[in-house]
């Protein structure tokens, strides 16, 4: 939308699809520490979903 691709869950995953500079400020920081808690929040609740739908 508006020249961009569209960003999901898939893609904190997946990795960053542009090469841009990262700069160090502290909304910089901020947001890389909510992408690192997404992931992980991402990973457990798909681990749990996982575990859940196995037939034994």
């Amino acid at each position: 939308m508006f020249g961009r691709d569209p960003r999901g869950p898939l893609d904190l995953l997946i990795g960053e699809t542009t090469e841009e500079a990262q700069p160090t400020t502290s909304e910089h920081r901020q947001i890389q520490e909510y992408k690192k808690n997404l992931i992980n929040n991402l990973r457990w609740a798909y681990n749990i979903v996982k575990e859940h739908s196995e037939i034994e």
